[in-house]
């Protein structure tokens, strides 16, 4: 398609032709010919300079960290018999996705042989957690006198799924949480642990019977099997709209889902099963690789229907640790009542609040300690509030 230049090179010849005619001046037709043959040409370049052109984007996975850079590469291949004109690329990135210097990825390739590849590399780093796509491609092919060019889109596009931040915490849990402190012990014929042995009932397994006790006993016994016991470390965070402050990369809310993700990579690496809860679940949720949290998490939002105490009281029989990630205070914290059964409510021990909002408006962090919590503000960042919340008090002997 001709630009603007090329239109305005068409719009010059005519108006060479129709002065030449006026005036009779013969040198100006052959300007108004030559000002009408160019754009004609540069058209006719660029549609068979920019021959069959195919693509393939590379990108290490589909799963990323935000903060996390990445390099993206795009193959470009001339299916063409003709060589290729000089090639503009430009790939779209959303502005979750922030590509290194220069702002866009646009870059400029020469000819293509046919059946050759041109490959071209560039950075974008994840700066949002969330799901984002990379695309598509525009290819646009221009002659050297800039009038004539046309653009070519393709639909193709790579997504990518952004994680939340992950913080590196140091120590495990708080003490009485080793493992096999408050676990799940389940007794299983297919177990790896013996526990007992007991009658026989019809429709057991004849490889479970245990003839030691049979003869013994003078009828069939067989194995009672149990699994080892494991040790769950149940996840809360506080999604609650009206609780939260801040926008974007710097609210409350994305801390506190930095924290959630940190603290289920952590404790999962330490042996633990995990689960995720947050204020809007209405069913108790399973345990979990941690990696399903994080896809999760990703794309976790705030929640206006949000309900901080009918969370807690599903939590109430939960075994082993529980960490709350709880939005800032309110106002008055002692007067509000879903403060209020965060205090009185959880019989849980031991339990872990991790507090978002500043350090020193935070009236919430004394009082859960006050009732038994091992509680810790998140502003000066997730590993000092982890290490905080979780060491031995002073005079404990760890375990």
């Amino acid at each position: 398609m001709p630009t603007r230049r090329g239109l305005a090179m068409g719009a010059g010849a005519v108006l060479c032709w129709a002065v030449g005619r006026l005036l009779g001046v013969s040198e100006l037709y052959v300007v108004a010919v030559a000002a009408a043959v160019l754009p004609l040409c540069s058209v006719a370049m660029v549609s068979l300079g920019e021959g069959r052109v195919s693509h393939r984007r590379r990108i290490p996975g589909a799963r990323v960290t935000a903060g996390q850079t990445i390099e993206v590469s795009l193959d470009l291949r001339n299916d063409g018999r003709l060589r290729t004109g000089m090639l503009l690329l430009e790939d779209k990135c959303p502005p979750a996705l922030r590509p290194a210097p220069p702002a866009r990825p646009r870059f400029l390739v020469g000819g293509i042989r046919p059946g050759s590849t041109a490959t071209v590399t560039y950075r974008v780093t994840a700066a949002v957690r969330g799901r984002s796509g990379i695309g598509p491609l525009e290819v646009t092919t221009r002659d050297p006198f800039g009038l004539a060019r046309r653009t070519r889109g393709y639909e193709r596009r790579n997504e990518l799924l952004v994680y939340p931040r992950v913080d590196d915490l140091v120590g495990t849990a708080p003490p009485g949480t080793k493992m096999g402190a408050g676990g799940r012990r389940r007794r299983l014929d297919a177990g790896t642990e013996f526990h007992t042995v007991r009658e026989y009932r019809v429709g057991d397994d004849l490889r479970h019977v245990h003839w030691p006790s049979t003869a013994r006993r003078q009828q069939l016994m067989v194995r009672q099997n149990e699994e080892r016991s494991t040790t769950q470390a149940t996840v809360l965070l506080d999604a609650r709209g009206h609780r939260h402050t801040g926008a974007g990369e710097q609210s409350t809310f994305e801390t506190a889902v930095s924290a959630a993700a940190s603290v289920l990579v952590h404790m999962e690496a330490a042996g633990y099963e995990t689960r995720l809860v947050t204020t809007s679940d209405r069913r108790p949720t399973a345990s979990m690789p941690a990696q399903r949290h994080l896809d999760r998490l990703a794309e976790v939002t705030l929640e206006d229907d949000g309900d901080l105490r009918a969370s807690v009281e599903r939590l109430r029989t939960t075994e082993g640790l529980v960490v709350m990630v709880l939005a800032p205070a309110p106002p008055r914290p002692a007067e509000d009542e879903e403060v209020q059964t965060l205090l009185t409510r959880v019989r849980l021990d031991p339990k872990v609040a991790l507090v978002c909002g500043d350090e020193r408006s935070d009236t919430l962090t004394p009082l859960l300690e006050a009732s038994g919590w091992r509680a810790a503000n998140l502003s000066p960042g997730v590993s000092d509030a982890w290490a905080r919340a979780t060491r031995p008090p002073r005079g404990a002997v760890s375990a």
